[in-house]
């Protein structure tokens, strides 16, 4: 008897372990972030998630993790799922587990939209600097040769 119910209890917890709501994935998050619309505007996280070829709007945040623009990152991320959330809320809570990677680069493929506004904050970089050394009057012909 006593047998019969070390295997049943053996065989309960073997269940509730392969029923867990937890698991980890594999993140790259892009050096860049892009402004996007949740419950309002705000920023999200690019990501791809897995072998993923295409980035992502990220909505959420990862508990642990601290972006830096200009980095790349490679994260393992604990993904618990969540009981009775609010309708707008999510209901899965991200955990870095460990930062795989990070690397200063400019990610590749990022979506149109954060490609046109990182071409437009470069050009303003450009023409700041350019500014700051020159006259006012070079800088207005400095913008009419960047057309």
């Amino acid at each position: 008897m006593k047998k019969n119910i070390y295997l049943l209890l053996s065989f309960v917890m073997l269940l509730a372990t392969s029923c867990s709501t937890t698991s980890s994935v594999r993140y790259t998050v892009a050096s860049q972030n892009a402004d996007c619309v949740g419950v309002g505007p705000q920023k999200c996280l690019l990501v791809k998630k897995g072998n993923a070829t295409e980035w992502e709007y990220f909505y959420s945040n990862i508990e642990g993790f601290q972006y830096e623009p200009g980095y790349e990152f490679v994260l393992k991320v604990k993904e618990e799922k969540l009981e009775n959330v609010p309708a707008d809320a999510s209901s899965i809570k991200y955990v870095l587990v460990k930062q795989i990677s990070k690397e200063q680069k400019e990610s590749d493929n990022l979506p149109p939209a954060v490609q046109q506004k990182a071409q437009v904050l470069r050009i303003n970089a450009q023409v700041k600097c350019c500014l700051s050394n020159r006259r006012i009057s070079d800088g207005v012909q400095l913008l009419g040769s960047l057309k």
